[in-house]
């Protein structure tokens, strides 16, 4: 089933949303209860807080221009440039970065695409392996 989207927005951008809606969520809902020092410690953590980046930033990449225009909350930008934004020049994870990601884009990513994504239960739960 495809997500409600504005009837403006390309056929794919709405599943391109949903999958940053459903990243920026899962970032927040695993981070909600630790401490930045929990963050720095747990690599289990980090790693799965940088897929879910990495999800945001190829999905925002693929956003047509008219969706961009028209979701115009959203810093696209930052969006594209995820990776590049927490990784150093010697290719090591900047924590530091990623923590301030967390604290303060990711919320505004989930208000922005809440107020333009209508989702179901079943959008966020297409990634899980079917039961046999």
């Amino acid at each position: 089933m495809q997500p409600e989207c504005s009837q403006s927005m390309q056929p794919k951008d709405s599943q391109y949303l949903v999958d940053m809606l459903h990243s920026a969520q899962r970032i927040q809902a695993c981070t909600a209860h630790c401490s930045i020092q929990d963050f720095y410690q747990d690599i289990r953590l980090q790693d799965s807080v940088i897929r879910r980046l990495l999800t945001i930033t190829k999905s925002s990449r693929r956003i047509s221009e008219t969706t961009r225009q028209d979701i115009s909350r959203i810093d696209w930008s930052a969006m594209t440039t995820l990776k590049s934004r927490i990784m150093r020049a010697d290719n090591t994870l900047d924590e530091d970065q990623v923590w301030a990601l967390i604290q303060t884009e990711i919320p505004a990513l989930i208000k922005a695409l809440r107020a333009r994504v209508s989702t179901r239960p079943e959008d966020f739960f297409s990634d899980q392996i079917p039961q046999v």
